[in-house]
């Protein structure tokens, strides 16, 4: 078991506000405990016989609920304590703590952790700001960011150019994240042929302190202390060369398989390439090995790919979420104008209905020229689809030709191959659930977000009826929040129009013929005037219904939201397009006027 020292002591919360003299008097009350992982410290319902703090490893907190079934409500990380709100109440376990890898611990039993509150008073007054705090994280757990200190990078195949591939996460490093990278020989020059366990669990114990994040290169070779790494991993990121033919060599395909020690961990791709691509292909054969958590597209020779990179991988990643608006999409247009003018990273994009075909052309996009001239003839293609009916058995208007200028652009690229992440939103009424696209065909999946239920056919896609995304998701920020981990700043740009916030219609309850002509050529007096909304209002605002509270929610996600005042355009109108685009262009300028302190 590993050596308790007051270097130690001190990176415990418990004990920060020690004097050096009254830390070294500690060792006597603290027991070093070592637990695997998926063991469990303790269970609800179990008496609070001792405290404990974690001097190395992770645990998640659960409990049990209504539907008696484990739900985690928090974790616990390197340096916190666990346990002692217990024995303060004299009540028994309020949660089950279980270790999620290999964990190192300090054991306080009832007596000693009395008998140290007795000795040390400032103990209990750092137990309230402990308590409220965990308080504070509790409630905000689900949107917190799940904190990972020690993420394996595995080669997948010979071909991988490694030491290449770590020089240039080195060198974009950002300074302000305390990381640190330990390579195979360093690994190998630190244990050598070092088998007992504790040892090597000591000297990784030691290494985890160094930094709040570590990378460790994992070769194939088998050894004890390869081992003990792969036990602590919190990530495992997997490196392949993407030019060379789709292989996994013996030791990457073991720690793909779903009974290696990695199962339970997150998975990340990293497809790599000695030359800058504005497309890539055959990324879905690459991801089919595995059950990876995200993928990213790596240029060895661009800084700004590993630039974001790291920000994924460090909770820095910025996502920019686009919500669906009909025609008002012009606005949203000159928000995104005004994003990628002040350089403002976008690291991943999804978007709902048309925000979702607005977010496939930045996404292919490699300047702000292009951008526009995508966005420009998607919205002409958009404005043509609007005028084309048809007899109403499915729908009252085709979509000829927003199948036409879909495929036009977006060619037969898949959305895995996208230089960045992209996801966008269609409703399945099968099964009455959103839908999330990630892979597959852009055309078909931004068609599908934006077939609005009655105005366009609804896209059959794998056994699944898929109408507007909009349906029950119009501003899909939690979407994104997963994607990012939980992590990393979100940007919004919402066009829609809340519900509540329509004009006041004036119309009677039965409507003939003859007073609807009176009223289109004017010929009713003032106050008889119909003041109606048209039938396609009608259908997307009964439509928007569904998603009113979710969007409400998802605001609370957003770190700099974007709101174009649109209220004065209708959802299908095709005029004033200058001037919707001015204003969202307007409104993003506004909003990035303290961009730095809200993104980075």
């Amino acid at each position: 078991m590993f050596e308790i020292t007051p270097e130690i002591i001190k990176k415990c919360q418990l004990f920060a506000n020690l004097a050096d003299s009254e830390i070294d008097a500690l060792t006597v009350y603290l027991e070093p405990i070592q637990l695997q992982s998926g063991e469990i410290l303790f269970h609800q319902g179990s008496p609070s016989d001792s405290a404990y703090i974690l001097v190395s490893g992770h645990m998640s907190v659960s409990i049990i609920g209504s539907d008696e079934k484990p739900h985690i409500i928090g974790e616990v990380s390197r340096g916190e304590s666990v346990g002692e709100m217990g024995l303060l109440s004299e009540e028994l376990r309020s949660a089950t703590v279980t270790t999620t890898r290999v964990s190192t611990l300090f054991k306080l039993s009832e007596e000693h952790f009395s008998a140290l509150c007795h000795k040390y008073p400032d103990i209990l007054m750092k137990l309230v700001q402990i308590t409220t705090t965990r308080l504070r994280s509790t409630i905000e757990y689900i949107s917190g960011y799940s904190f990972y200190s020690n993420i394996v990078i595995i080669p997948a195949h010979p071909e991988v150019q490694i030491d290449r591939f770590i020089d240039n996460l080195v060198f974009c490093l950002d300074e302000t994240v305390n990381c640190r990278f330990i390579r195979t020989q360093e690994l190998e020059s630190l244990f050598k042929d070092e088998t007992d366990y504790h040892a090597i669990a000591n000297k990784l114990d030691k290494i985890e302190r160094s930094a709040d994040t570590l990378f460790y290169q994992i070769q194939s070779l088998e050894t004890p202390w390869r081992a003990a790494i792969l036990e602590r991993a919190d990530r495992a990121v997997f490196i392949v060369n993407a030019s060379c033919p789709v292989t996994y060599s013996g030791h990457a395909k073991s720690l793909l398989a779903s009974d290696s020690v990695l199962a339970s961990v997150k998975k990340e791709l990293v497809l790599t390439y000695p030359e800058k691509k504005t497309l890539y292909s055959g990324t879905g054969n690459w991801l089919a090995a595995g059950d990876f958590f995200r993928h990213h597209h790596t240029c060895l020779g661009d800084r700004q790919d590993f630039k974001r990179l790291l920000r994924f991988l460090t909770g820095k990643a910025v996502g920019l979420v686009l919500s669906g608006g009909g025609t008002k999409v012009m606005a949203q247009m000159g928000a995104v104008l005004a994003l990628l003018e002040a350089n403002i990273p976008i690291d991943f994009i999804g978007g709902t209905s048309a925000g979702a075909t607005n977010a496939a052309c930045i996404a292919l996009s490699n300047s702000a020229k292009e951008y526009k001239d995508f966005s420009n003839e998607l919205f002409c293609g958009l404005v043509k689809a609007l005028r084309e009916y048809t007899l109403p058995s499915i729908s009252i208007l085709s979509a000829n030709s927003l199948d036409q200028v879909l495929k036009k652009i977006f060619q037969d690229i898949c959305i895995e191959d996208l230089p960045i992440g992209f996801f966008c939103m269609s409703t399945d009424l099968f099964y009455s659930k959103p839908n999330i696209h990630k892979r597959g065909l852009l055309w078909k999946a931004t068609r599908a977000s934006m077939s609005l239920p009655g105005v366009f056919p609804p896209v059959l896609h794998e056994s699944k009826m898929l109408v507007d995304g909009a349906v029950l998701n119009n501003l899909p920020t939690d979407v994104m929040h997963n994607h990012l981990d939980n992590a990393g700043k979100i940007i919004g740009i919402d066009i829609s129009e809340s519900v509540q916030g329509l004009q006041d219609y004036n119309f009677p309850s039965v409507i003939n013929n003859k007073r609807i002509l009176a009223n289109k050529f004017k010929l009713l007096r003032k106050d008889k005037k119909l003041n109606a909304p048209s039938l396609l209002d009608i259908f997307i605002t009964s439509m928007m219904v569904g998603s009113e509270q979710k969007s409400t929610d998802n605001l609370k996600l957003i770190d700099l939201y974007i709101k174009p005042d649109v209220s004065e355009f209708g959802i299908l109108e095709t005029k004033g397009v200058e001037e919707l685009h001015k204003l969202g262009y307007d409104s993003a300028i506004e909003a990035l006027k303290d961009w730095r302190k809200k993104l980075l």
